[in-house]
Order: structure tokens, then sequence, then C-alpha cells
């Protein structure tokens, strides 16, 4: 009989990262009236990185959370229909111009960028 996998436990870094990605989520939600950005449904709300969230520096940041249905996301995943440019549009509309530069400029630029509990405690505080 095999015994039951030990989950590993999460570091104290990570359990504050999940916080703060959860407030990140909720804040975006609350932001665009809890509904999807492009077609208004109140199902299965997802928020997605207009910018990728490998880019740790934008991860957590408010401006490139977008509000989108699982249909609307799925779509703008696979760049369906031009979906991943409707979402583009949309935050640069709802960020302005300079702002959806500078975040494209930190995306391309993809510095070395690391979470700490001070920049994670600073980012908690922003969101909530």
């Amino acid at each position: 009989m095999k015994k039951p996998k030990k989950r590993k436990k999460s570091s104290p870094l990570k359990k504050l990262m999940n916080i703060a990605e959860t407030l990140w989520k909720l804040k975006a939600k609350h932001r665009d009236g809890n509904r999807c950005s492009l077609c208004e449904s109140t199902k299965i709300l997802q928020v997605d990185h207009c910018f990728s969230r490998t880019c740790k520096e934008l991860f957590l940041e408010i401006d490139n959370a977008t509000t989108l249905c699982a249909s609307c996301h799925t779509k703008k995943s696979f760049s369906v229909h031009g979906f991943d440019e409707l979402v583009r549009e949309h935050v640069e509309k709802r960020v302005g111009k300079d702002r959806f530069e500078e975040m494209r400029a930190i995306y391309k630029k993809n510095a070395p960028f690391d979470w700490t509990f001070d920049k994670l405690e600073k980012k908690i505080q922003e969101l909530a």
C-alpha cells in the first residue's frame, strides 16, 4: 500500500505572494465592475495579464490586469479572432498611452526582478 505524498510547505514568501495575487485579482474584478471587460458577462470571471505574467515586475501591477470571462480569456490566450489585440487596446484606453508604453518597455526589457518581503508588503498595502 502506497503512502500518500506529503505536500510541500509553502515558504513564507510564497504565501505572501499568494495573498498579493489574490488581492490583485479582487481589485481588478472590483475595478471592472465584476464583469468581463470585453463582453460584459458575469460568469466564470478570470483576471488576465495584458503583458505576460512571466514579467515579474508587471505581475502584480493593477494596470496590467483585465477581468475577462473564461470564454474571452481563452480566445485571448490563443489569439482567436484578434482577441489579444482587443485586450491590448482596452488596456491602453483604460490606462492611457503613456502608461501602456511604459509597461510595454518594462515587458520588453524584462530585467531581473525578485519579489522580497518588503516589496510584497508594500504592494499588498497598495492593493488593499
